[in-house]
């Protein structure tokens, strides 16, 4: 059997995108993990676009995979986020689930890192888009410019039950 990527759900409209995203929330401490594209003035969660027939957790360890050469371990299901916001001059509905992660291994040894890169296709046909890694503690947080909004807040007090968000930014 190859191991074949599933096609991403993201769905094109004349000028809007509807999105199913999945993302981690990997603790050290009162660090969290987040990332970004090198172009982007924005930072957010680790993680990416579900594909089609797959369930969201082996999607979120396939992203990470593909994003840093990283095993990790799915834990419990934080948010699931309804978010509308604008990005490269389009609007987006994207709908998101946002999971605890451990990364497990030889993957620990990023915990030791405080900043490093990965590499990522685009999903834009042919291009490689580099990502950005950032160990931030929770009071850097308040600086930093991070998608969606609501996170920045929510990523203080993980909640102890799964939490539904609407987001728009």
């Amino acid at each position: 059997m190859t191991n074949l990527v599933p096609e991403a759900i993201r769905i094109s409209f004349a000028d809007r995108v509807f999105a199913y995203r999945v993302a981690g929330v990997a603790t050290s401490g009162e660090r969290i993990l987040l990332h970004k594209a090198e172009h982007d003035e924005f930072w957010t969660l680790p993680g990416g676009a579900c594909g089609f027939g797959e369930d969201s957790k082996s999607a979120l360890k396939r992203e990470l995979r593909e994003e840093l050469g990283a095993e990790v371990e799915v834990g419990r299901l934080l948010w699931v986020v309804e978010n509308f916001f604008e990005y490269e001059g389009r609007p987006w509905h994207e709908v998101g689930l946002y999971y605890e992660i451990r990364l497990v291994g030889a993957s620990e040894t990023l915990y030791g890192k405080a900043e490093f890169e990965g590499v990522e296709s685009s999903f834009k046909e042919g291009e490689s888009l580099k990502l950005l890694y950032k160990w931030m503690s929770h009071s850097s947080l308040v600086a930093q410019e991070v998608r969606p909004r609501f996170l920045k807040e929510a990523l203080l007090k993980i909640p102890s039950q799964t939490e539904m968000i609407v987001n728009r930014d």
